[in-house]
C-alpha cells in the first residue's frame, strides 16, 4: 500500500509539473499575443511606423509642434506603377523621413505625420518643413530600376490644443491655395470655411433628401435674331421656409 500511494504521489507530482510547464508556455503565447496586438495596435504594418493612434498618446503626453505630409498625385503613382510600387514607394518616403532625424508616424494613405521642437518659432517651423519638401522632391527614389519622383504638400501647426486638427485645416488650405506649405493661423479664417462648407453640405442634403431642388430654365437669346437658340439650366434650393 505504501509503495502503491509512494507511486501515486509521484504521478500526481510529475502531472503537477507538467501541468506548471503548460501553464507557463500558455502564459508566455499569451503574453507575446498581447505584445504582438499591442504593437499592431500602434505600428503600422506596412511601414513599421507609429499610426495615428500612437500620435494622439504621445500629443497627450508631451507638446510638439506638427505637420502633416501629404504626397502629391499618389494615386496617379499607384496607376502607373502598380499598388506594389505604391506601398514599397510610402515604406521607402517613410525611412526617408526618419532618416533625416524626424520623428514620423504615418496617418493613413498617403500622409505622414512629422514632429518638430514646441520651442522653435512659427517662421522657423515653417522654413523646416519647406526645405523638407525641397529636400523629398529633390530625392529620387527607384523601383525595379525605374525611377519615381516625389512631391509633397504640407501643413503645419504650433504646439496647440487640437493641434492634429488644426494641422489637417492648414494641409488642406494649403492644397485649396495651391502653395506647398502652410501654418495654421486664427487670421487665415479656416474654421468658419470649415465651419460654411459643412452647413452648405448639410443644407443640400436635407433639399435633395426632401425634394426641395428645382430646375429654373433660363433663355439665351441670339442678339442677331433675338431668337432663342438654347437655354442654360440653373439649380436652385428651396429652403426649409420656402424661400429660393
Amino acid at each position: 500500500i505504501v509503495s502503491a500511494f509512494k507511486k501515486m504521489q509521484e504521478n500526481i507530482d510529475y502531472y503537477n509539473t507538467q501541468l506548471t510547464h503548460i501553464n507557463e508556455r500558455l502564459e508566455q503565447k499569451v503574453d507575446e499575443k498581447t505584445a504582438e496586438l499591442k504593437h499592431n495596435y500602434y505600428y503600422d504594418r506596412m511601414t513599421k511606423l507609429p499610426k495615428r493612434v500612437k500620435l494622439s498618446e504621445d500629443l497627450e503626453q508631451e507638446e510638439f509642434s506638427l505637420a502633416i505630409l501629404n504626397l502629391d498625385a499618389f494615386k496617379e503613382i499607384n496607376d502607373f506603377y502598380g499598388y506594389a510600387a505604391g506601398d514599397e514607394l510610402l515604406r521607402r518616403v517613410g525611412m526617408w523621413i526618419l532618416s533625416s532625424g524626424y520623428r514620423v508616424y504615418r496617418l493613413s494613405g498617403d500622409e505622414f505625420a512629422i514632429a518638430f521642437d514646441s520651442n522653435i518659432r512659427a517662421d522657423e517651423l515653417l522654413a523646416g518643413a519647406e526645405k523638407l519638401l525641397t529636400d523629398l522632391h529633390n530625392t529620387v527614389f527607384f523601383y525595379d530600376d525605374e525611377p519615381i519622383h516625389v512631391s509633397a504638400t504640407c501643413g503645419v501647426c504650433e504646439s496647440q490644443p487640437d493641434i492634429l486638427n488644426k494641422a489637417d485645416m492648414a494641409l488642406h488650405h494649403a492644397k485649396e491655395s495651391k502653395r506647398r506649405a502652410c501654418i495654421y493661423s486664427k487670421e487665415l479664417n479656416i474654421e468658419e470655411k470649415y465651419r460654411r462648407n459643412m452647413e452648405i453640405s448639410s443644407l443640400i442634403k436635407d433639399a435633395l433628401k426632401n425634394d426641395r431642388v428645382v430646375v429654373h430654365y433660363q433663355p439665351i437669346v441670339e442678339i442677331s435674331s433675338m431668337k432663342i437658340t438654347k437655354y442654360e439650366a440653373l439649380i436652385r434650393i428651396i429652403d426649409k421656409n420656402g424661400s429660393i
